[in-house]
């Protein structure tokens, strides 16, 4: 399905499982960069499923469902369950209140 959508964001937003295919497959790319990126700095690579598990569906979940606010210090507590300490997690961020969505 990823092949389907590389390249090709017009769909995005049109809805139906046309627009959910391109977003998905714009997301699982950019997913797996990151892993990537992970990957050549000799750490762990979680899978692209875990990491949608545990770092995509929360952050939707948040941003759609609740008024919660999506700071970088949750983002933080959901990459560090994802990534083990072992693997030299990330630094917390300075503020925990900072807004992962600009206004």
């Amino acid at each position: 399905m990823l092949s389907e959508v590389n390249g090709d964001d017009s769909n995005i937003g049109t809805g139906g499982e046309q627009g959910a295919a391109a977003c998905r497959g714009e997301r699982q790319q950019q997913l797996e960069a990151i892993l990537e990126r992970e990957q050549a700095r000799g750490r762990e690579r979680p899978t692209l499923e875990r990491t949608t598990d545990a770092i995509l569906a929360p952050l939707y979940y948040r941003a759609v469902f609740t008024n919660e606010p999506l700071t970088s210090g949750w983002a933080y507590d959901l990459v560090s369950h994802l990534v083990s300490d072992e693997n030299g997690a990330a630094e917390a961020p300075d503020s925990a209140s900072d807004s992962l969505l600009a206004d």
